[in-house]
């Protein structure tokens, strides 16, 4: 049986991952420099070990979370919008939201092999995967947004926060909430 709700977990992990995600974004000109530097050097200054360091735990953190999340999702699966999706779009978001998993999984995994191995490819798959993995979440928030004008459901809503009965989510989109 599936749900209509996310859990609260789910809700905030989500949301810790989004922050994470949104923090290496941020802070990934600094990184750059920080390894540019190391890369000269090989003597890391205590500027560069922070940063380093604090990029490395925030990406362990999100496969962390990711996986926490993943199994989570497992225990307490969602149906997709609600259950008011068509199987088409449904199987779309349910695609897209691999593709983030796997993505994100990616991304930890190169980021390690890229920082502590002379593989040059990781570091190749790192700096590609950080394009797909902006399109993916560009695309996560169209979506989320979506679902609030145009298909006037609870979903992103109730990733807010904001989490209704069943009930409420269900019939949402005929009550002209």
């Amino acid at each position: 049986m599936k749900n209509l709700q996310y859990t609260k977990a789910q809700c905030r992990i989500h949301w810790w991952v989004a922050a994470l995600v949104a923090g290496q974004y941020l802070g990934q000109n600094f990184m750059l420099a920080a390894m540019d530097r190391l890369d000269k050097t090989l003597t890391p200054s205590f500027t560069d070990f922070l940063i380093t360091s604090a990029h490395s735990m925030a990406g362990l953190a999100v496969l962390a979370l990711m996986l926490w999340r993943y199994r989570l999702r497992r225990s307490n699966p969602v149906a997709v919008g609600g259950g008011r999706m068509s199987p088409r779009l449904a199987g779309l978001a349910r695609a897209w939201h691999l593709a983030m998993y796997g993505s994100l999984v990616l991304m930890t995994v190169t980021g390690v092999l890229s920082y502590y191995t002379d593989i040059a490819a990781a570091t190749r798959w790192h700096e590609l995967g950080k394009w797909l993995l902006g399109i993916l979440v560009i695309g996560h928030i169209v979506a989320g947004l979506t679902h609030w004008l145009v298909f006037r459901d609870q979903v992103l809503q109730q990733m807010l926060g904001y989490c209704r009965d069943a009930d409420t989510i269900r019939s949402s989109g005929q009550s002209g909430d």
